[in-house]
């Protein structure tokens, strides 16, 4: 095995025989140093990444704005509360279930809430109650999440498909029906915020 030294010798020797026979007869190999460019500040590039990061500024997430009203807009579906869907996307898909809850304005616009359908866990922190003396254990329980309304159909329960839903106006009302069977659907009454009695008004006409 050759040593190191024997190693240079050689070296040596093959570029003092290059250097002697000329340009022509050696390769003449030039090496320059790497350069980096750098940023005026000095940085480099993780610190300038991280810079970045951190310059970045969080928008938070606002829900769109009606200019002529300045309230939220009125999100439009084909489903309303009440309504018998069919899941036709996602992991519960096939599932058949009533619409529980229609978000139709803020951050949530456009989702529903069906009954046994996208169940998630949910933790219940320990409650006491008004009395002080009893104190209820906190507990993880499932609850139906929020899912789009695209990724649900009208339901039959009398054919048993889903379809298409339609509208039509019969006697001046406009009315909801499924366009494949053409079962009309049910109106369900929106929730009405009850009207308040005055007491002093009954109290007064008694006596």
């Amino acid at each position: 095995m050759l040593t190191a030294k024997a190693h240079a010798a050689g070296a040596a020797r093959a570029c003092a025989s290059s250097l002697a026979a000329g340009p022509a007869a050696g390769l003449r190999r030039t090496w320059a140093p790497a350069v980096v460019s750098m940023p005026s500040s000095g940085m480099d590039r993780r610190e300038r990444a991280a810079s970045v990061t951190a310059r970045a500024v969080k928008k938070w997430v606002k829900p769109e704005i009606n200019q002529n009203t300045g309230k939220a807009k009125r999100k439009e579906m084909h489903v309303r509360e009440g309504d018998t869907v069919k899941v036709i996307s996602g992991k519960d898909k096939g599932k058949v279930g009533e619409v529980v809850k229609v978000y139709r304005k803020g951050l949530k616009a456009g989702k529903i809430v069906v009954d046994d359908v996208n169940l998630i866990k949910k933790a219940l922190k320990p409650k006491q109650t008004m009395g002080g003396e009893e104190q209820e254990r906190g507990k993880i329980i499932l609850t139906e999440a929020p899912i789009h309304h695209s990724n649900v159909m009208l339901f039959s329960k009398d054919k048993q498909c889903v379809s298409r839903v339609g509208h039509k106006v019969v006697d001046g009302k406009k009315l909801r029906y499924l366009v494949k069977t053409g079962e009309v659907l049910a109106e369900v009454p929106r929730n009405t915020r009850p009207q308040q009695e005055e007491d002093g008004a009954g109290e007064g006409g008694e006596e």
